[in-house]
């Protein structure tokens, strides 16, 4: 399988999951199969976040102490 088309195959499953447990439908196997579906999803949005987070904090100790350093300079706003 491509990559492009496992990505949408991808996409297509966690809509239809997703969708599924939103509507209430099936049995409660497939709503938990449906549930378990999604975790690896999740794990990975957590994993981006942490990542996101971790590089935030980088940033702003690095910000702190280049005003530190340099006090007289201005430090520009972020975009």
């Amino acid at each position: 399988m491509s990559d492009e088309l496992e990505s949408r195959h991808s996409e297509a499953v966690l809509r239809d999951n997703t969708f599924g447990i939103l509507d209430g439908d099936g049995t409660t196997d497939e709503k938990i199969t449906r549930l378990l579906a999604l975790l690896p999803m999740a794990f990975e949005v957590m994993d981006e976040a942490r990542s996101t987070i971790a590089r935030l904090r980088d940033e702003n100790e690095a910000l702190k102490r280049a005003q530190t350093e340099y006090p007289h300079l201005p430090i520009a706003a972020p975009n």
